[in-house]
C-alpha cells in the first residue's frame, strides 16, 4: 500500500480551481492563469492542510 504525503504547499503550475479549498481563491486563480499562459511569477501556495498542522502542532485553537 502506498501512502501519499500531506499536500502542505502546491506550485502554482499544479494547480486549478478544483484546489479552491486546499489554496483559497487567490491561490486557485494563479494556478488557472498559469496554465492558461498569462504571465505568472513561479510560486507556490501553502495549503490549508499546512495551516491546520500548524495549528495542531502548536496547540493552538482554530476559533
Amino acid at each position: 500500500m502506498i501512502v501519499s504525503a500531506p499536500k502542505y504547499n502546491l506550485f502554482f503550475k499544479d494547480i486549478d480551481k478544483d484546489d479552491l479549498s486546499l489554496v483559497g481563491g487567490k491561490g486557485a486563480n494563479l494556478g488557472e492563469m498559469t496554465k492558461a499562459g498569462f504571465p505568472v511569477p513561479y510560486g507556490f501556495a501553502v495549503t490549508t492542510i499546512s495551516y491546520d498542522a500548524f495549528l495542531a502542532h502548536n496547540n493552538i485553537i482554530n476559533t
